[in-house]
């Protein structure tokens, strides 16, 4: 998928859904620890609905114990 048609895909999704608890205390790692343009998309789409998909997050939520759900 382009990545134009990711973001109009998740263009009014994200908001209805729970954000990453990893984003008010990222990882060095995480996505949106340091956001770029090209990483704009994966941002929007793990960290702001679909975190429970993220490499990242299953990872360190295994490793660090379940964190609250935004």
């Amino acid at each position: 998928m382009k990545n134009k048609e990711k973001i109009a895909e998740l263009k009014g999704n994200t908001c209805k859904k729970k954000f990453c608890p990893f984003t008010r205390d990222p990882f060095e790692d995480c996505y949106c620890a340091e956001t770029t343009t090209l990483k704009t998309w994966i941002v929007l789409y793990y960290c702001g609905g679909h975190f429970e998909e993220c490499e990242i997050y299953r990872y360190k939520n295994q490793n660090q114990g379940n964190r609250e759900v935004l």
